[in-house]
């Protein structure tokens, strides 16, 4: 037997989450059970949940971005938390759980065996990719080690105050409030400047100068500086350790 129903948020319009806001929530279940059940004693069914799910940030000025909207599913059986397996849209590749800390209201049964006024407490915790350069790629997620780190900071991690603090090839990603920092996901912490990868810089078709990290346009090894080597591509090509496009055809240094 199988017992399916539309659930919409208790609270609505749903109020801002931290930096999250013009929130929608709302999703529909199945259940799926292999006995008779007699109302009201239910055995634990097996869950199958579709969400919808969209949102904005908003940063510390008040203007919204990042906005995303998808959906995602995740099934389980109570009372163990129900596991997220997937997403599409805003949320493709998605993953996490979701926290039941009470336990299913299964309201009343219509004469007809429907559910009527079933309700449950639910604790959404979402992961998912961003893609803030508009590479295609899915990006790292920040990594906030220390206002004052002690080690070298590698792609994506911070605080960093100058291209000192990161590693070789890397650069210190200056920012104010929670600007999305390229090449990485997530908000990180306000104030905090992230280390990321340099921006592809086009010199010239043919450069009179020795080309360094992610600077074109080479045509062979030896138009690079020492311990990079030229990275031949057609069109577009995504160029590694690099962000940006560049120019079509255009080919850029990197690390041997």
């Amino acid at each position: 037997m199988s017992i399916s129903e539309l659930f919409t948020p208790a609270v609505t319009p749903i109020p801002d989450q931290g930096i999250f806001t013009d929130i929608d929530f709302q999703y529909k279940s199945i259940f799926v059970v292999i006995k008779d059940q007699t109302p009201p004693s239910f055995s634990s069914p097996t869950c199958f949940y579709e969400f919808e799910l969209q949102f904005c940030k908003v940063d510390s000025a008040g203007d919204r971005y990042g906005c995303r909207e998808g959906g995602f599913t995740a099934h389980g059986s109570g009372p163990e938390n129900l596991k997220i397996t997937g997403g599409r849209d805003g949320f493709f590749g998605a993953f996490g759980q979701i926290v039941t800390p009470t336990s299913f209201n299964p309201g009343t049964v219509s004469p007809n065996g429907d559910l009527i006024g079933t309700s449950i407490d639910m604790r959404v915790k979402v992961c998912y990719y961003e893609d803030n350069d508009d590479d295609g790629e899915f990006d790292p997620p920040l990594n906030s080690i220390a206002v004052t780190p002690t080690q070298t900071l590698q792609v994506c991690e911070g605080d960093c105050d100058s291209d000192a603090d990161c590693a070789d090839h890397l650069k210190c990603f200056n920012r104010g409030g929670l600007e999305p920092v390229p090449g990485c996901s997530g908000t990180g912490i306000n104030n905090y400047d992230y280390c990321v990868y340099p921006e592809l810089n086009s010199i010239a078709v043919s450069p009179t100068e020795t080309l360094q990290v992610c600077e074109g346009d080479c045509d062979r090894d030896s138009d690079c500086a020492p311990g990079l080597k030229c990275f031949q591509r057609s069109a577009l090509e995504p160029v590694p350790g690099c962000r940006g496009t560049g120019i079509n055809n255009y080919d850029y240094c990197v690390r041997a």
